[in-house]
């Protein structure tokens, strides 16, 4: 006979940070500093990727005095797909219907499926 648990369980909810902006001037946040997400969706890590590189990009093709025009435009490109992500993986975490499958579909795989290299 297994013993009785001594201590009730318990659920700690996930932080999801929501900035308005990811930059200011010549800098710029990326990952958990700029869009923690819970692990639902396990993209934490592949947005701040996909965001380290096309920033990197970003700001390599531009001149020194552009750089924070190019920070500005990086963000309005990248932001809404890194806000979808967030939000996806934070209603599954919230809702716990990740166990009916219902993350397979073409809408919730989109993060998953994008290629920085590609954008355009």
């Amino acid at each position: 006979m297994i013993p009785a648990a001594k201590a009730q369980g318990r659920y700690d909810r996930y932080q999801t940070n929501l900035l308005s902006n990811w930059t200011a001037g010549r800098v710029a946040l990326i990952g958990d500093a700029a869009h923690a997400m819970c692990p639902a969706l396990a993209q934490g890590a592949g947005t701040a990727m996909s965001n380290a590189y096309t920033v990197a990009a970003d700001a390599t093709l531009s001149a020194l005095d552009e750089v924070s025009e190019s920070l500005v435009a990086w963000e309005a490109q990248e932001r809404d797909i890194t806000d979808r992500c967030q939000a996806r993986s934070a209603y599954f975490a919230e809702t716990r219907s990740m166990s009916k499958g219902n993350q397979f579909t073409q809408e919730m795989l989109e993060t998953a499926l994008y290629n920085p290299v590609a954008r355009g």
